[in-house]
């Protein structure tokens, strides 16, 4: 008989073609599945409200029954909005609407202009006079007047102007102005042009 060595005997390794996978491998793979979380997460939080209803709703109709008070609750923090708070405008508003355009004197056929924020007095006559223009103001039911074109006329004088608007009408009527000229010329009816 033989004798035997003392030496273990190697037993041949199987190769199988696998390669042995290094921990970085395997890091790989959780860094790509952490991103790919995060995608998912951030594209479901920032979808619109239709997009999501659409795209959870088999889910939802799982866990809501027809008596569940939750939507009967989210319904109830929407207020509807009252018609007579949509129509709601400022009175200012109104009568600035209703004088704005151009307006022709019957005293002397002088134009009188409102738009915006501004008024014009142009007199358009055989006699060649300075134009009046400014910006004017409704508070109160009264117009509020100052000239920024010709100083030199009137100054920076705050006029004041009650006024009322019958059919095509347009009545001004001086309360306070220290300007003369703008006194004289706007204190009659007006025709709307």
């Amino acid at each position: 008989m033989a004798a035997k060595s003392k030496t273990p005997r190697r037993r041949p390794v199987k190769r199988t073609g696998k390669k042995e996978r290094t921990p970085a491998f395997f890091l790989v793979v959780i860094v790509i599945a952490v991103v790919a979380i995060a995608v998912s997460y951030f594209y479901l939080t920032n979808t619109s409200e239709e997009e999501s209803d659409g795209f959870f709703s088999p889910v939802t109709n799982l866990f809501t029954t027809p008596g569940d008070s939750t939507k009967a609750a989210d319904e109830s923090l929407v207020k509807p909005i009252d018609e007579a708070e949509e129509k709601t405008i400022p009175v200012e508003q109104i009568e600035k609407t209703i004088i704005e355009g151009t307006w022709v004197s019957t005293l002397n056929g002088a134009m009188l202009s409102f738009k915006g924020n501004r008024f014009k007095l142009e007199f358009p006559s055989i006699e060649k006079r300075a134009m009046l223009q400014g910006h004017f103001k409704i508070m109160g039911g009264k117009i509020h007047l100052v000239n920024t074109l010709s100083d030199d006329l009137c100054g920076m004088e705050n006029g004041t102007y009650s006024f009322t608007v019958k059919g095509e009408d347009l009545i001004l009527k001086s309360e306070n102005d220290p300007c003369k000229m703008r006194k004289e010329n706007l204190s009659t009816d007006w025709f709307k042009l």
